[in-house]
């Protein structure tokens, strides 16, 4: 396993001991002039449990990069990790964009949870496939073996 480090731009960073799982790239362009890329990487880390990151890039003034990332216990979770973000978070908050831009942000939004969700879902399909292959494992409870369900099947939200 090797040591990664994932930082944002705010200074916020995560290192760990680990190993790429599966990564995903989905590189478009919509009805604009501009460019637009998700990338999204699962790693397994050593002694068991995941991290999920997701960054976005763009070359529209009224959109802002941004980098998420964190660590998860579940294998389960992973998956609601990708579908807890809502593409619209990426829009900029200034004021000082032509009414052009704010205008179609709803439009664009669409597109983009589009490209999005065509991109996530064949991930997470590929990382289940992967875990299984293998032999991942969720973090370990206090006993040291895998836990068996996540906190929200614990709720009987799974």
């Amino acid at each position: 396993m090797n040591e990664i480090l994932i930082q944002d731009t705010n200074e916020n960073q995560l290192r760990f001991q680990g190993e790429l799982v599966i990564e995903s790239e989905k590189v478009f362009s919509l009805d604009d002039r501009f460019e637009r890329k998700f990338m999204a990487k699962i790693y397994a880390v050593m002694g068991g449990g995941y991290v999920s990151s997701l960054q976005y890039v763009t070359s529209s003034p009224a959109e802002k990069p941004i980098l998420i990332f964190e660590e998860i216990d579940f294998m389960d979770d992973v998956e609601k990790f990708y579908y807890v973000f809502e593409p619209g978070e990426i829009f900029s908050d200034s004021l000082d964009l032509p009414r052009e831009l704010i205008e179609q942000r709803p439009a664009l939004g669409r597109q983009m949870a589009k490209q999005y969700e065509s991109m996530v879902f064949a991930l997470l399909d590929d990382f289940r496939v992967q875990v299984t292959q293998r032999g991942f494992l969720d973090k370990p409870n206090d006993q040291g073996t895998p836990k068996k369900s996540s906190f929200w099947s614990s709720l009987g939200r799974s």
